[in-house]
């Protein structure tokens, strides 16, 4: 199923990649999220580039889940590769578990939209391969995706702003 997201965001375009990727971010978003950790894996950046690999850590997830997937923890490498000439990026998502079954990806760009703010618009594709309910869970995944990025989008705002104090 594919999804499109607009967002302004009151960052500088100019600002948002490198804020993004950041580690101090990394470490504010295993807060905002809930999450055991976040760690860079990979990091190249360059007049033209910025690539980056991070592995995601859930907690401990339910008893419920824990015995549909089998794992105690979901564990994510998120890819996210950034064309700076253009300000456009692609980002991908790959889950320890049933990653056969699920595809998690978008492409997007970021826009200025005034001095102190940037346009970040995306095309999410989430595909579910599980028989019987795989639509199902893509559907219900939509307002889970939009949550999941205000969520971000809240915590890098306040990022940006608590850098500025510092």
């Amino acid at each position: 199923m594919k999804y499109h997201l607009k967002h302004t965001l009151q960052i500088p375009a100019d600002a948002y990649f490198k804020l993004i990727t950041s580690q101090e971010f990394d470490a504010s978003l295993v807060v905002k999220l809930n999450l055991a950790s976040r760690t860079e894996l990979e990091k190249i950046d360059t007049p033209d580039r910025l690539f980056r690999k991070v592995k995601m850590v859930t907690k401990p997830v339910s008893d419920t889940t824990r015995a549909f997937l089998k794992v105690s923890q979901v564990e994510c490498i998120e890819t996210f590769d950034v064309d700076r000439k253009n300000s456009t990026f692609k980002w991908d998502f790959l889950p320890n578990v049933m990653a056969d079954k699920i595809k998690l990806s978008s492409t997007g760009k970021v826009t200025p939209a005034g001095p102190e703010s940037c346009v970040r618009e995306m095309e999410i594709d989430f595909t579910v391969k599980v028989f019987l309910i795989g639509s199902q869970i893509e559907k219900k995944a939509g307002s889970r995706i939009e949550d999941g990025f205000a969520k971000i989008n809240n915590a890098l705002e306040e990022f940006y702003k608590n850098s500025l104090k510092a």
